[in-house]
């Protein structure tokens, strides 16, 4: 094997590794997991009428008075209600699902169930807190850190760099068919 060829071999084969490992490893970072809170999603109950019903305050506990309040559920907004002096809302004709209330900066995610349906630990009311955004979203180890994921992620790069190095010992093979048919006599 030619000193060239042995450069281009470990090169594709340095790449596959380089694509396999995480940034952090190939930097030499401390890949330690800082501990993050758990963001949940908290469950509510309808009333009698499929209304929703909470509050909006501030930081420090305080009623939020003529606050616009909207419901999403997804994309959608659903309902646009404004607080009354005591901080309360209400929108009406809802069904359960998942919805996420928002306002003045604050947004909280609720899973609402219709009073018949609603486990024994579901609030009556929404509380959402003004300046606050709980973030409710996908993040960390695939497939709950079984490290499955890193595998798969290993694994395939190792196929891409064992179809790299087959298809340049292809060519390389061509290249050496080509120069005996020119130099044949």
């Amino acid at each position: 094997m030619t000193k060239s060829t042995l450069l281009k071999t470990a090169l594709v084969l340095l790449a596959g590794v380089g694509t396999a490992l995480p940034q952090q490893v190939v930097a030499g970072e401390n890949t330690a997991k800082a501990e993050q809170p758990k963001a949940s999603i908290l469950d509510v109950k309808l009333d009698q009428k499929g209304a929703l019903s909470g509050y909006v305050v501030n930081e420090q506990g305080k009623p939020q008075a003529d606050q616009k309040v909207t419901i999403k559920q997804g994309r959608s907004i659903v309902a646009d209600v404004k607080t009354d002096a005591k901080g309360h809302f209400e929108a009406k004709d809802l069904k359960g699902g998942v919805y996420q209330i928002e306002s003045a900066k604050g947004t909280t995610s609720y899973r609402v169930w219709s009073e018949k349906s609603a486990p024994k630990s579901s609030k009556e009311f929404a509380v959402v807190v003004a300046g606050k955004q709980q973030i409710v979203r996908a993040q960390g180890d695939m497939l709950d850190g079984s490290g499955l994921g890193t595998a798969a992620t290993v694994g395939l790069a190792g196929v891409g760099a064992g179809f790299g190095i087959a298809a340049y010992d292809e060519s390389k093979d061509n290249g050496k068919k080509l120069d005996q048919i020119i130099n044949s006599p």
